[in-house]
């Protein structure tokens, strides 16, 4: 019996030591792109291609190394974000 209660105590002890990792108040850095000198959020800029492409956000993926929009299932299919902010009429020349 007393073996059965230390065994129990050491689980309790083992179980009530342990940590949960919270990383719901972790939240994702916004992204910034100064286009022909006019700053835009990623955010924003995923706002107008949702506009332009009537495409869900959830489509649509962002690729950094030549500013463009890619539609998932779509790959061959391109938006540069500058070609949409000018055919937009959004200050771009």
């Amino acid at each position: 019996m007393k073996t059965t209660l230390y065994i129990f105590m050491l689980l309790m002890l083992g179980l009530s030591s342990c940590k949960k990792n919270d990383e719901t108040d972790k939240t994702p850095e916004e992204i910034y792109l100064n286009i022909e000198g006019k700053t835009y959020s990623l955010s924003e800029l995923t706002d107008i291609m949702v506009k332009y492409t009537r495409v869900s956000s959830d489509r649509l993926v962002y690729n950094a190394s030549d500013t463009t929009f890619n539609i998932k299932n779509y790959e061959g299919l391109r938006f540069r974000v500058v070609d949409v902010l000018r055919d937009l009429n959004y200050g771009v020349r």
